[in-house]
């Protein structure tokens, strides 16, 4: 099981699935060498419980998907970027929403949850640096997954409690 299957579920690609298992990246041999990996799905466990959070994490994985679909048509270094920019930007403005909507909770981890989001954004653009001059955008995407892993685990997830908590309580 890689780490995206744990935070994601599979949702299969579009294109015939993987000979070597639903998570693999494999090369599928054509006119064209073509990557090909399945789509990411968010889990309803790894569900926030707000309604706006929840929306803005899954349109990082759209975004996220949407530069899957890229790869499998072999795109130029100008379109992966693209993708990259959209996400960046979406990740940048999805946190900034968040740090205010856990400000309005009162939720008593901000510092440290601020810390960890600026660690991953200094994260991303380090994958983006080091992978994209080298058109390893195969790792790029799977380094990029493993950072939103990371993101919702520890990040998230001591939110979504705080979140569980609260209206519990």
């Amino acid at each position: 099981m890689t780490a995206a299957s744990i935070i994601f579920g599979r949702k299969p690609h579009k294109q015939a699935p993987s000979q070597y298992g639903a998570n693999s990246f494999s090369m599928v041999y054509g006119e064209r060498a073509r990557w090909e990996m399945d789509h990411f799905q968010l889990c309803e466990s790894m569900l926030i419980g707000h309604e706006q959070i929840d929306a803005e994490h899954q349109a990082l994985v759209d975004v996220l998907n949407h530069g899957l679909d890229l790869l499998a048509t072999s795109p130029q270094v100008e379109a992966v970027r693209d993708v990259l920019d959209e996400f960046r930007t979406k990740l940048s403005e999805h946190i900034a929403n968040e740090e205010v909507i856990m400000t309005r909770h009162g939720f008593t981890e901000l510092e440290g949850e601020k810390a960890e989001h600026h660690n991953a954004l200094a994260c991303l653009d380090d994958l983006i640096e080091r992978h994209l001059d080298e058109h390893d955008f195969e790792t790029l995407i799977r380094d990029i997954a493993g950072l939103m892993l990371g993101l919702f685990i520890k990040s998230d997830m001591s939110f979504k409690v705080y979140l569980e908590k609260i209206r519990d309580g």
